[in-house]
């Protein structure tokens, strides 16, 4: 199975799509298509300039069911605002769009897109020459190794980021496999994760490099200033 493997994460590239084109973009019938335009102009520009006969494509998007994560913690992504009816109505015609540049649209209902980039990263990075996944999200920034690289927005769809280990690594200060215990340490906004009390990302990175993990720092609990 050779060639590459590029994950895309479709939610965040439809959204980028919307709020980067003028949402009064319509069809001949008055519907909106920015977001449409924006995701297309991107896969084109992306497939043509980065992709070969013989690589692979999945553009994973979110559903509107609750995940195992709304069960866990009820107030998982409260903050964030309702999606645009711009923008739903827009919803019906991606799969299509997206299957038209020959890559499988893939969402599963309870299963947040994140997590089927993830899998699909696991499952198949040994048995392709490289796993590239495409996104804004930090929290995809943990599967970097060896064969899996994050291409990260900067600014809008088209201008991307590559994070490799080293990469990771300045900006984090920390291994991508202990971004989880940082992540889990200072909390998450975006998500509406809260993290421990009093403690942001510079004193989690502090933590972690002193003492290794978070079992570390429990081990060690007793030597943290209050």
């Amino acid at each position: 199975m050779p060639g590459k493997l590029f994950l895309f994460d479709g939610t965040a590239i439809f959204y980028r799509g919307y709020y980067g084109i003028d949402v009064t973009l319509t069809n001949s019938k008055g519907e909106p298509t920015n977001a449409l335009f924006g995701t297309a102009r991107m896969l084109s520009k992306f497939t043509r300039e980065r992709m070969k006969n013989g690589d692979y494509a999945i553009f994973a998007f979110d559903r509107k069911e609750a995940t195992k994560r709304h069960d866990a913690y009820e107030s998982y992504k409260a903050t964030r605002e309702a999606m645009p009816d711009a923008l739903v109505a827009q919803l019906k015609d991606i799969p299509e769009l997206v299957e038209a540049f020959g890559i499988k649209f893939l969402s599963i209902a309870g299963i947040e897109a994140d997590d089927i980039l993830a899998t699909a990263a696991k499952k198949y990075r040994d048995k392709v020459d490289e796993v590239l996944i495409v996104t804004g999200d930090k929290d995809l920034l943990q599967l970097v190794d060896d064969k899996v690289h994050i291409l990260r927005f900067v600014t809008g769809l088209t201008d991307l980021d590559v994070y490799d280990r080293e990469k990771v690594l300045s900006r984090y200060e920390l291994e991508p496999e202990r971004l989880h215990a940082l992540l889990s340490l200072a909390g998450d906004p975006s998500d509406n994760i809260p993290g421990v009390p009093g403690i942001g990302i510079k004193t989690a990175q502090k933590l972690l490099k002193e003492y290794g993990d978070i079992e570390g720092i429990y081990a060690n609990i007793r030597k943290l200033s209050p």
